[in-house]
């Protein structure tokens, strides 16, 4: 992926297209051979008649710009332009892409909300080629590094637990290798602090690579 300023393209080769625009204009504005002349003597009836249907000889300057423009829409979203890439799953990370979901008690009012956000986040790992590993914090459920499409199931089929996630827990399993934090986190957090490992938790994904903290809208 590579962009300019606040955009970028998932496909940025597709933009060699646009090289072909002023061909297509070439094209778009050549007018076919002229007919060849015959004389037929029962012309001479139709003398001093007029169509009422007009047509101009050559295809409007103004046609001809909007075909052109329409031609550039398709290619540059064909080549998938993304607003704010910084913001993304990013592609040349190296390590699978964490998924950290607080699906406690107090994700339940916006799980919906929590669900699609994750899902999207997902869909960029897989855009990336990256694979993605999930960790729910209450039920401490854990995924080994699996395919996008995978982790994204896993996500929409996922429900809140009644009980608050267990931060603590999450910390041991990084302590103990059996969940990695070596690339991306995404932390879907409840907002909430549940004691000391909340903010011990957050530093130490922070320091393992980036991390983006997405808390619920107040």
């Amino acid at each position: 992926m590579s962009g300019l300023g606040a955009i970028a393209f998932l496909n940025p080769w597709l933009l060699a297209a646009l090289a072909a625009l002023p061909i297509l204009w070439w094209l778009l504005r050549a007018i076919p051979p002229s007919p060849r002349l015959e004389l037929f003597a029962g012309v001479r009836l139709l003398l001093g008649l007029e169509d009422p249907e007009r047509q101009a000889a050559k295809t409007p300057w103004w046609l001809l710009a909007l075909r052109a423009l329409a031609v550039a829409a398709i290619i540059l979203g064909f080549a998938g332009p993304v607003l704010n890439p910084s913001e993304r799953i990013a592609a040349a990370g190296d390590g699978p892409v964490m998924v950290l979901m607080d699906q406690g008690w107090a994700s339940a009012p916006d799980w919906e909300a929590r669900v699609a956000t994750a899902a999207a986040a997902i869909e960029e790992a897989g855009q990336a080629g990256r694979q993605v590993v999930l960790r729910m914090a209450a039920s401490g459920e854990t995924t080994a590094p699996v395919a996008a499409g995978a982790a994204r199931a896993l996500v929409e089929g996922a429900v809140p637990d009644p009980w608050a996630p267990d931060h603590q827990a999450v910390l041991g399993a990084l302590d103990e290798g059996t969940l990695a934090a070596s690339g991306e986190t995404l932390w879907m957090s409840d907002g909430l602090s549940h004691g000391e490992a909340t903010a011990a938790l957050a530093e130490r994904l922070a320091a393992a690579g980036p991390l983006r903290l997405i808390r619920p809208a107040v």
